[in-house]
């Protein structure tokens, strides 16, 4: 938890994640710190000669954004709340304009498609990525020419008490399922980008319609048409 130094009411360190830190700048301050002080937890108040030095937990009161993507997220400054000690602050939400809309569009559709590629990448790849590549690679080969040494596979075959054959057919299925979604996913990012393009131009053409924020909005939360579960 973040902490910050108070005194006299003021706040003189805003508050930070590194205790060690904090500390030090209090000793700094002249408050009775040591190597042996406990760790932070609470409210806490140090006294030396008079004077008070609090050590107050802060609290950021946070608040979703109306929508996905379009709105830029600010703080308030650090304030005081003596009834609570606390050192508190606000998050805020303004519109974006209509490119910086468009950039956070475009990472909000990288992110949920990066998602989805690591995900079925470690759906394939559950015991290592090389792992997988050379299952694949010895299935290819082994389908290329059937007396192909297959070492990692007949492994796999003599572990099932099944034939090779078998193995092969299973690596491929699996590779051809992740190819499908691959190209799912990349279409519908293709497909998303065909959109934005669109009121791109309009832009461009300043015959961008009122609604431009509604349909970018609406990209954000439909391009993934009809994903499976796993993906999401």
């Amino acid at each position: 938890m973040k902490y910050g130094l108070v005194i006299n009411d003021q706040i003189i360190c805003e508050p930070i994640s590194d205790h060690s830190q904090l500390l030090n700048i209090a000793k700094q301050k002249g408050a009775p710190v040591s190597d042996t002080s406990p760790p932070l937890s609470g409210e806490i108040t140090l006294e030396r000669e008079g004077r008070l030095f609090h050590l107050w937990p802060a609290e950021e009161k946070f608040n979703l954004p109306p929508a996905d993507i379009g709105f830029a997220t600010s703080y308030s400054a650090w304030t005081l709340d003596k009834s609570s000690m606390r050192i508190t602050r606000e998050c805020r939400h303004s519109p974006m304009t209509f490119s910086e809309t468009l950039k956070d569009l475009r990472r909000h559709i990288r992110y949920q498609r990066d998602v989805a590629l690591s995900r079925i990448e470690t759906a394939c790849a559950a015991n290592g990525g090389k792992v997988w590549a050379r299952q694949q690679a010895e299935a290819a080969a082994w389908l290329e020419d059937n007396t192909t040494p297959v070492p990692m596979i007949q492994k796999l075959a003599n572990r099932g008490g099944v034939t090779v054959a078998v193995v092969v057919q299973k690596i491929a299925s699996k590779a051809a399922a992740a190819n499908n979604l691959t190209t799912k996913v990349m279409d519908d990012v293709l497909a998303a980008e065909k959109k934005i393009k669109a009121l791109k131009a309009m832009a461009d053409a300043n015959s961008l319609p009122d609604s431009w924020l509604d349909q970018l909005q609406y990209i954000a939360g439909h391009w993934r048409n009809n994903w499976p579960p796993e993906l999401l």
